[in-house]
């Protein structure tokens, strides 16, 4: 196979200090992996010009094999994602300053999730979503945030699907500057979507009686015990 057509520039095209976004793209196929792509958006030419966006990083892993579940294997990406996110930030923030932070997800239960209160599901899912959201906070600067993307405008899909050479030769503009509408204003982006809270790995709500015994002072004389220990003795 020959790889000369294929090209990744080194230099961003950005100046020292100038204000980027990163956006990450999460995505899974529960028979194959779970990935993200992250990219830097800005403004060419110093802050002058239009918006351009530059490929930054990518990773995948191999979906566990007893793992059927579609959604925990997106959350596993959306995890991902987040983690790959921080590590970038640690790197860019000498250099660049991030004022926007959006993480992309094109599976809405576990933008639901994201969304919701963790605790209110299963252990593996609760996990998982209060390690996600502990990082919103502390990227709460970035106003770092988590969108709905269409499964074909999402770049992750890629990577986590697989692809012969000329099938990626192919989707290089889409790989390296991510899907057109992001060198568009915000306005342009994909609307988001209308979440409801799922019952997905919910916790099974438990009812709880309480039952209280008033006559337990007409059985015992609990005045005339100066202390509790006296009162046990008995």
């Amino acid at each position: 196979v020959k790889l000369q057509g294929i090209k990744l520039d080194r230099w961003l095209g950005t100046e020292m200090g100038q204000e980027v976004q990163v956006h990450a793209f999460c995505d899974a196929a529960p028979s194959g992996g779970y990935g993200a792509v992250l990219y830097v958006r800005f403004k060419g030419q110093g802050g002058r010009g239009g918006w351009q966006v530059q490929f930054l990083v990518s990773k995948v892993r191999l979906v566990p094999m007893k793992m059927d579940s579609i959604p925990r294997a997106e959350l596993c990406a959306a995890q991902l994602g987040t983690r790959l996110v921080q590590t970038m930030k640690k790197e860019l923030e000498a250099v660049l300053k991030i004022k926007k932070i959006v993480l992309w997800s094109d599976n809405e239960v576990v933008l639901a999730w994201v969304a919701a209160e963790a605790h209110k599901y299963q252990v593996w899912v609760c996990n998982r979503v209060a390690e996600i959201q502990l990082a919103l906070r502390e990227l709460e600067e970035q106003q770092a945030e988590f969108r709905y993307v269409n499964t074909k405008q999402n770049p992750a899909d890629l990577v986590t699907r697989g692809l012969t050479f000329s099938e990626f030769e192919a989707a290089q503009e889409f790989w390296f500057h991510g899907p057109s509408w992001l060198k568009q204003e915000e306005s342009e982006w994909p609307s988001n979507a209308t979440l409801e809270e799922t019952k997905e790995e919910a916790r099974k709500e438990a009812d709880l009686a309480l039952f209280i015994d008033t006559t337990l002072g007409d059985l015992l004389p609990v005045v005339e015990f100066s202390s509790w220990t006296r009162l046990q003795r008995m």
